[in-house]
């Protein structure tokens, strides 16, 4: 049977893998994942599981083309500070831009750490700012994005008034919301 004889919308391959892989890849065995390349856009992890005990890694996929496994490569994303840095992963992660931004304090962690799921959910990502001034490298990232909304996470006190005035001058056609706790 050749790729061409086969008809399917989605089947399982487990690629079986040896001790002298998991040496190489210098990982232990549960970290294996089954990578799935896709031409010009790119390797995509398809691990389904990691079945150590029969030493298969399984993935599900609905095309033939190659495979291999392996652990995916890592890639540091970093700035010259924690608002370079956002910047840096929002740009890294969202090229094309996004529709919802979470600003957050970057003088704190507790309302960027919040901020983190709900950005997730809405598949935007979470820029920090300094609590009195936008950093003109948090400005330039908004209005790259064009969201059509931004929300402020946090009080005043974390994020100034100031703050939420550059914002709206930055992308005059977001709506700009502020979330808050009582603390």
């Amino acid at each position: 049977v050749t790729a061409s004889d086969v008809t399917f919308t989605e089947a399982e391959l487990c690629v079986p893998y040896t001790d002298d892989d998991v040496e190489a890849l210098e990982v232990d065995a549960s970290q294996m994942r089954l990578l799935h390349f896709a031409g010009a856009t790119g390797r995509r992890d398809i691990t389904t599981r990691v079945d150590t005990a029969r030493r298969l890694v399984c993935g599900v996929t609905d095309t033939f083309s190659p495979f291999a496994i392996g652990v995916p490569a890592t890639e540091r994303v970093a700035g010259a500070d924690r608002y370079a840095t956002a910047v840096a992963l929002s740009s890294t992660f969202y090229p094309e831009g996004a529709a919802t931004v979470y600003l957050a304090s970057g003088a704190g962690f507790a309302d960027a750490l919040a901020a983190g799921a709900a950005a997730a959910v809405a598949s935007g990502p979470v820029l920090l700012t300094a609590p009195g001034s936008l950093p003109s490298s948090v400005r330039a990232e908004l209005v790259r994005l064009a969201p059509s909304q931004v929300i402020v996470v946090g009080g005043p006190n974390a994020v100034n008034a100031g703050v939420e005035t550059a914002v709206r001058a930055a992308v005059p056609r977001a709506t700009v919301l502020r979330r808050q706790g009582s603390d």
